[in-house]
């Protein structure tokens, strides 16, 4: 299979570039330099190229900070996204296209309704839970109008080696690794009690393959463990690999203006329209997470 990989050096985008090129797919990824945000380039480089699938991961991805960036958030996730459509539709042979959305756009949920299922209504609380839900829409209509095939991933957390300090697992990693390090006692923490659905991204990048293998209309598709860890959980877990003894000091820095107390989402759809399914346990994921890190810390 001849894809593109728009969001390429991202941490997703990064393990999804190698794990196509490990099943012999051939991969191009979006010359440096071109911005979503600029149609007309993008349009010029697609209509260059052949390809029969095009993986769009690219985004303002922090929920913090669409709080303070709204309007980076909105033109990135939004305006990137119908210009990537466009790009698409303006190709001679169209291929399919897969969009990473997110677990986000669900928002608030009750615990009645849990597992989330992909005929969840959407109620997004963050500015950018509402971007993604609004290039939802931008997708559906490239598939609507066009009749191009268009897959959503609505993906829940994912974690993995090589992710950013800014998201709550590398974050703990982090911190947890240069107290043990340090010979620290305490770490600051945000909301401990937030439950959530963990994936590993080796996994994640999989289930997007299995799912433009599949494409021919227009498919919605949770990827996710369906199941749930508190972030005090997934804590005492790195602290039991690490063996160290440490206090969690919740810092209000570090909540979240709104949260959603549990998300944990129902993958049953995925796992019966393709052959995937979660394969890496949180406890490796764990282990090559600190591991990283602390490969990372000394090294810096």
């Amino acid at each position: 299979m001849r894809a593109l990989v728009v969001g390429s050096s991202g941490f997703v985008g990064t393990w999804l570039v190698e794990y196509l090129r490990s099943v012999d797919d051939e991969v191009q990824l979006l010359p440096s330099g071109v911005d979503i945000r600029d149609g007309e380039v993008l349009r010029e480089y697609f209509q260059q190229i052949q390809v029969d699938a095009v993986y769009h991961l690219a985004a303002q991805s922090h929920v913090g900070r669409s709080w303070s960036h709204p309007e980076e958030t909105y033109m990135v996730n939004v305006i990137g996204t119908a210009n990537v459509c466009e790009a698409v539709r303006s190709m001679s042979i169209p291929p399919k296209l897969l969009f990473v959305s997110s677990s986000e756009v669900y928002g608030r949920v009750t615990q009645g309704e849990l597992p989330i299922s992909e005929v969840q209504s959407l109620a997004p609380v963050s500015p950018y839970a509402a971007s993604k839900a609004a290039a939802e829409e931008v997708v559906k209509q490239l598939f609507y109008g066009s009749s191009i095939p268009v897959v959503v991933a609505r993906s829940f957390n994912h974690i993995g080696p090589g992710q950013g300090e800014s998201f709550v697992a590398s974050a703990l990693a982090k911190r947890l690794v240069s107290a043990q390090m340090k010979g620290t006692d305490e770490i600051k923490v945000g909301n401990l009690k937030a439950r959530r659905d963990f994936t590993d991204v080796r996994d994640v990048v999989r289930a997007y393959r299995s799912m433009v293998e599949k494409a021919d209309s227009f498919e919605v598709f949770n990827v996710c463990s369906s199941s749930s860890l508190s972030v005090e959980q997934l804590a005492n877990l790195m602290i039991k690999q690490l063996n160290i003894e440490l206090k969690l000091i919740v810092s209000p820095e570090l909540v979240r203006p709104l949260d959603v107390f549990e998300v944990v989402g129902s993958n049953a759809k995925v796992r019966s329209v393709t052959t995937w399914k979660p394969e890496i346990d949180i406890q490796s994921t764990i282990k090559d997470l600190l591991e990283y890190w602390r490969g990372h810390l000394l090294t810096s």
